[in-house]
């Protein structure tokens, strides 16, 4: 019997050596050490970002940045701490140091004063008592308040108090009884105007955006709920620290479209207002219509 060779009239792999042409010198017939084709000429795999571990997150709201009410940014090295109907306090940058400056409108009343600030203070307070700084922690220094009594026939006592290590202070308000410091770790602490802490507290939403304070009421105001563009919503709570009644529990800001908080304040009356700069321009807010005794 013919073999299939012989009916064929070859081999099988007769002619086939030089069926795969290397005619553009790709390296296709160059075998590697396994005799096999390599893979060089191959374009990398380009793989994409790997599934997120369980609990990460992507993405993040977009939050309203804290705010403390009277002060303005820097503009080269001069910035305001305070602006009020009081007087303003301003602060120059010295390269190695700060120097702070207290001016008063009704001067025949009181004193303006200047001194050097080597803790760097970045906000202040100013009322017909006293005047309130605070400092950020550096280094191994924790974050700092300094208040300051307004000069009278009797002796001044100012003091200073240093807040716990790893907390920074987000905003600051004072009133004609209490001190109010909002910090990073979502505490709100109270102190009087001797120094005395009378209060601490977890707000419920955070982070802070301001605060404000009249009497024995305190304004917070914070970040509340993700809202479906992607912001949060502004909260706000009122209370009474001397009674510890709270008036207003997170009750949400009514901001205009697209709006941002610019300052926040009680009238002489104890009525606490909110300016917000919109699409629709500046708009004041009444947190609370009704007048607070």
């Amino acid at each position: 019997m013919n073999s299939l060779d012989d009916i064929l009239g070859g081999g099988i792999d007769d002619g086939l050596d030089d069926f795969i042409i290397d005619d553009d010198g790709a390296g296709y017939l160059e075998p590697n050490k396994n005799g096999k084709r390599g893979s060089e000429h191959l374009d990398p795999i380009v793989h994409g970002p790997k599934r997120p571990a369980y609990g990460m997150t992507m993405w993040s709201p977009e939050i309203h940045e804290p705010f403390q009410p009277g002060s303005t940014p820097w503009k080269g090295k001069r910035r305001y701490l305070c602006l009020n109907l009081i007087g303003f306090v301003w602060t120059v940058d010295q390269d190695t140091h700060h120097t702070v400056t207290v001016e008063f409108y009704d001067r025949d009343s009181y004193r303006d004063f200047h001194l050097p600030d080597p803790y760097l203070y970045d906000k202040a307070c100013l009322n017909e008592s006293g005047t309130l700084f605070s400092c950020q922690p550096k280094d191994e220094n924790p974050a700092m308040i300094f208040y300051r009594p307004h000069e009278t026939w009797a002796t001044r006592v100012d003091w200073r108090t240093s807040l716990p290590k790893g907390e920074e202070i987000v905003s600051i308000a004072l009133s004609e009884s209490y001190i109010v410091v909002c910090t990073s770790r979502g505490y709100v602490r109270v102190f009087t105007l001797f120094g005395v802490p009378f209060r601490v507290y977890r707000q419920k939403h955070t982070p802070f955006v301001a605060c404000a304070s009249w009497r024995d009421y305190i304004f917070v105001m914070g970040n509340g709920a993700v809202g479906a563009d992607g912001k949060t919503q502004l909260t706000y709570s009122i209370e009474n620290v001397k009674r510890d009644e709270t008036l207003q529990c997170s009750d949400v800001v009514a901001l205009p479209p697209d709006g941002e908080a610019k300052s926040v304040f009680f009238s002489s009356n104890g009525v606490c207002s909110l300016p917000a700069i919109g699409d629709y321009g500046l708009r004041v807010t009444d947190c609370d219509a009704n007048r607070i005794r």
